[in-house]
């Protein structure tokens, strides 16, 4: 029985010790990569902490916000840490990585997809498991339950999505863009079919599933705005353009945008809408690479007004938009 117990207990050490070592190499080969959305953006990010401004969001912001231009407006370093297909969650946790790494930023803006509220994607952003020891905001969000926490305590799991991007990222790492912008250099050609999504948002507000989804985003990013003011770090939130070929915007999308203007006064943060109506220029097709992103020549426009808006107090931000109207 003893011995038993003592080949258990071997045992056990043993795999503790092969999944530590197996964490560890996979590690050492994640802080090398800085390319790919599976994770070495996150990188990326993290060795820009000392960036004047820094851009979170998804493809809204990766896509749409120049840091150059920025840059030329303002005279303050930018860094766009913007991720395709990521939201809250993915820019809150990145955030706690940042001020726990002593973030020197001025200002961070974040540009705001109204679809986020409505989806509850907590699983494109498990990569962030790798930080799990390092930031008690990601254990939160990544391990709610207890299940959860215990899956986090093995260091292989960690990389249970990341193992094969974090390798082809070594072997052939991604670069694009500069600065995490990337510009979309195409010029949209509208067809019927791209608006069927718009068209069914005109016809309802939201399920009460997706204002039970709502209502808890909502508090990340109340935590988002609460943590960074605490920096002294002043938060823009920016409602982009989209291309709507002369629909207005669904109910849902009013519904969402008014809870978000009310977290940014609760929380003062700034709350700008650089988009089609209140920017005429954003009307026009030719700005767009699609219905929801712009092209390389509106992302200036938007990046030039958004520097435009940082430069100044909010009383003249809805000065600017009143004339621009």
């Amino acid at each position: 029985m003893v011995r038993n117990f003592v080949l258990l207990i071997a045992f056990t050490g043993g795999l503790v010790l092969l999944d530590r070592a197996i964490g560890t190499a996979l590690r050492a080969a994640y802080d090398r990569t800085v390319t790919g959305e599976a994770g070495g953006q996150i990188n990326d990010a993290l060795r820009h902490a000392g960036r004047d401004i820094i851009v979170f969001g998804s493809s809204l912001a990766r896509h749409q916000v120049d840091p150059k231009v920025l840059e030329d407006h303002l005279g303050l370093a930018a860094f766009n840490a913007g991720c395709n297909g990521q939201d809250i969650y993915y820019a809150r946790m990145l955030e706690s990585l940042l001020l726990q790494r002593q973030c020197k930023s001025r200002h961070f803006v974040y540009v705001l997809n109204w679809r986020d509220l409505v989806q509850d994607d907590l699983e494109r952003s498990r990569m962030f498991s790798v930080f799990a020891d390092e930031s008690p905001t990601i254990r939160q969000i990544l391990a709610p339950s207890l299940s959860q926490q215990i899956k986090l305590q093995s260091h292989a799991y960690r990389f249970n999505t990341l193992a094969v991007s974090t390798v082809r990222q070594l072997l052939v790492p991604e670069h694009e863009g500069t600065d995490g912008f990337v510009g979309i250099p195409i010029e949209y050609e509208p067809v019927s079919t791209d608006f069927a999504d718009m068209d069914h948002d005109l016809r309802g507000g939201l399920t009460s599933s997706e204002r039970q989804v709502m209502l808890q985003k909502l508090k990340l990013y109340r935590d988002f705005s609460d943590s960074a003011q605490r920096q002294h770090i002043s938060l823009t939130f920016v409602v982009s353009p989209t291309y709507r070929d002369g629909r207005t915007r669904g109910l849902g999308e009013r519904q969402i945008l008014n809870e978000l203007s009310k977290v940014a006064d609760e929380t003062q943060a700034n709350f700008l809408v650089l988009d089609e109506t209140t920017v005429p220029a954003f009307r026009d097709v030719l700005c767009f690479g699609d219905p929801r992103h712009l092209n390389a020549r509106g992302a200036a426009l938007l990046s030039r007004l958004l520097a435009e808006c940082l430069a100044s107090g909010p009383d003249d931000v809805a000065k600017k938009q009143r004339d621009d109207e």
